[in-house]
């Protein structure tokens, strides 16, 4: 039987347990955590969110676009939901709201995989990166099902966030495009990627952060120093083998190493 996954909402919750929230990358959605989401949903509440500004959520009219207020609008969010303290997971940008809430102290275990903003300020010229790859499915879109039509053109395509696009339904390839073309403000959120400063979590603000050995996107040596800083009692591992957002490379692996991650903050 097929699973309704209730895509047009903006959030997925299933399982029972403690509430692990798991939050993506920028111009992503909930959806790419769902091979992760059917591994933990066995052992948790699972509440996998599509964070503000991004598909199925509109950033609030007259709200500055900051990181402080994105957290703020996730912790609103969960409160709304009935969620307290819960283990907080995000990859990418989503890594990054995890360990701000850690700092903040409204999550009570952070990981971030593979997260972003441990570059140095300025250094990574993001937003001419996701200009480019917005330009680009913009003009691809009307023909989006023909050329993500084969699995070894989903994995070409993909290669740049994860090794096994190929395992991407071609429904969920299609909706990775519409994510990106979601995203608003772009040019507010780019700015915030491009300008920051990163919290300090301190010793009793349990965190973890699992970087993604074949990540080329946010490679370790240049974007994990700010977190190696700022984070310094937080535990750092890698997961090798996998890409940047590893959901469909090793779901398994990505669910073992989160729930490893959580049980020993």
């Amino acid at each position: 039987m097929t699973r309704d996954w209730q895509d047009d909402q903006p959030y997925h919750r299933s399982g029972s347990g403690e509430t692990v929230v798991l939050i993506h990358g920028f111009t992503s959605s909930w959806h790419l955590w769902k091979p992760v989401i059917e591994i933990l949903e066995k052992d948790y509440d699972v509440l996998a969110l599509s964070a503000p500004g991004h598909l199925g959520w509109l950033w609030p009219d007259g709200l500055e676009v900051s990181m402080d207020n994105a957290v703020a609008l996730v912790e609103q969010r969960l409160g709304e939901l009935g969620v307290g303290q819960a283990h907080v997971v995000g990859n990418s940008l989503g890594g990054a709201i995890a360990l701000w809430m850690a700092s903040r102290g409204t999550a009570a275990t952070a990981v971030g995989l593979a997260p972003a903003l441990g570059w140095v300020s300025g250094s990574i010229p993001v937003d001419r990166l996701f200009l480019a790859s917005r330009k680009a499915v913009t003009e691809a879109m009307p023909q989006a099902a023909e050329i993500l039509g084969s699995p070894e053109l989903r994995q070409q395509i993909l290669g740049v966030f994860m090794n096994r696009g190929d395992r991407v339904p071609l429904e969920e390839a299609v909706r990775m495009w519409e994510a990106v073309l979601a995203v608003d403000p772009i040019e507010d959120y780019l700015q915030v990627l491009h300008s920051f400063e990163l919290p300090t979590l301190t010793t009793d603000q349990k965190a973890a952060i699992i970087w993604c050995g074949d990540d080329t996107l946010l490679p370790y040596d240049t974007c994990s120093q700010g977190w190696i800083d700022h984070a310094p009692y937080a535990a750092f591992s890698t997961l090798e083998g996998v890409g940047h957002s590893p959901m469909y490379d090793d779901p398994q692996r990505v669910s073992d190493a989160i729930i490893g991650a959580i049980r020993s903050a």
